[in-house]
């Protein structure tokens, strides 16, 4: 019995050791040179699904709307899922200020479908999206002003999807949950990035993520 224990944790040691040589390997695999920003422009749809987001969304569409891309090469397409605040007279605003860049849609439906709420919202933005490529963020995220042209770096051809950087803001009075949520961040994050590095994608965060509108197509 004493050998069987034994041997069980030689073997989970040495499992956690190989694992842990991997993800380090894979880490170091990252390329880690700057990105030459292009100067080709693919079509690019940045896709917004909000519900009851006027506390953020604002925000969020000025940092888009400053970015250094050429204005008639993307389009933002904000869905408004269900909205019981202030975020339709928002999306209503910008649209009148930016008719060119702005488009918005309505979701009264979501119950119908077998998709969750957020996911029916996307889609229904990308059926009227004209962009080459879709970009998705969240109504929350702030980014700086070569973040398209940062993703668009990675449009090479053979590439079908692109997986951006996503920080998390410290809140001003940091609690325990914090601290425990930081780390499990932390953690999902050099895994997900080790098996980028190892050529092995296995998850991504929807909040900074680019896809080719024909792979998408393709995968139906």
């Amino acid at each position: 019995m004493l050998l069987t224990v034994l041997w069980s944790a030689i073997a989970v040691n040495g499992a956690y050791a190989w694992l842990s040589r991997q993800l380090i390997h894979g880490i170091r695999s990252l390329p880690n040179a700057p990105l030459a920003l292009p100067d080709i422009n693919p079509w690019i749809s940045v896709l917004i699904a909000a519900r009851n987001e006027e506390k953020d969304l604002a925000r969020t569409l000025n940092h888009i709307l400053a970015q250094e891309y050429p204005s008639d090469r993307w389009e933002i397409i904000v869905i408004d899922d269900r909205s019981s605040d202030g975020t339709r007279s928002i999306l209503n605003d910008f649209s009148l200020r930016f008719p060119q860049s702005i488009k918005i849609l309505r979701v009264e439906d979501a119950e119908q479908s077998s998709l969750s709420p957020k996911k029916y919202a996307l889609q229904k933005g990308l059926k009227i999206a004209r962009g080459e490529w879709i970009v998705t963020t969240d109504a929350d995220c702030t980014m700086g002003p070569l973040w398209l042209k940062s993703l668009s770096a990675h449009f090479e051809a053979g590439v079908a999807l692109v997986q951006g950087l996503t920080v998390y803001r410290r809140p001003e009075k940091p609690g325990l949950f914090f601290g425990a949520q930081s780390l499990e961040f932390l953690s999902y994050g050099l895994v997900s990035a080790a098996l980028i590095g190892l050529g092995f994608p296995v998850s991504g965060n929807a909040n900074n993520l680019a896809y080719r509108r024909s792979a998408e197509r393709e995968s139906r």
